[in-house]
């Protein structure tokens, strides 16, 4: 089964890179989507932009643990096949924004390639915890 998501985040689709900047009201019905493709009660997910622009993310399971994502582009569209290992990243990351309501990071990085350059995978999002200052971190490990 494919699934389906109308999104109102943006997507750059650049030269090397596309980078969805998701808005945090889209975190829970992404989260959904992803558990569904985890639990292997969907193949896909298309993700569709405000812009006509498609994200098809899909596990790609000749892929193995730590291989690249396979990047193609048709048209308005980029088809992403991950490995077992990157959705389950990207999985439990969106579980644990979700569930804290602040991701941990600013950005999740999936490297990617798409007719065998370098094409990465970016997710932003808009509320992150601060990260550490050199002192913080410091005071900590002496603690």
């Amino acid at each position: 089964m494919n699934r389906f998501l109308k999104c109102e985040s943006e997507i750059i689709i650049g030269s090397n890179e596309v980078v969805i900047e998701l808005i945090e009201t889209e975190i829970p019905f992404l989260t959904l989507e992803m558990s569904l493709i985890m639990m292997g009660l969907s193949k896909k997910l298309s993700i569709v932009f405000q812009t006509k622009q498609k994200l098809i993310l899909c596990v790609d399971e000749s892929l193995s643990l730590g291989e690249s994502a396979i990047i193609t582009k048709e048209k308005n569209t980029l088809i992403v096949n991950l490995s077992e290992n990157h959705i389950e990243y990207f999985h439990m990351f969106l579980l644990k924004t979700y569930r804290d309501k602040i991701a941990e990071v600013n950005h999740i990085h999936i490297e990617g390639k798409m007719d065998s350059k370098l094409y990465d995978l970016t997710f932003l999002f808009e509320n992150y915890i601060e990260p550490m200052t050199p002192e913080q971190a410091e005071k900590l490990m002496n603690d």
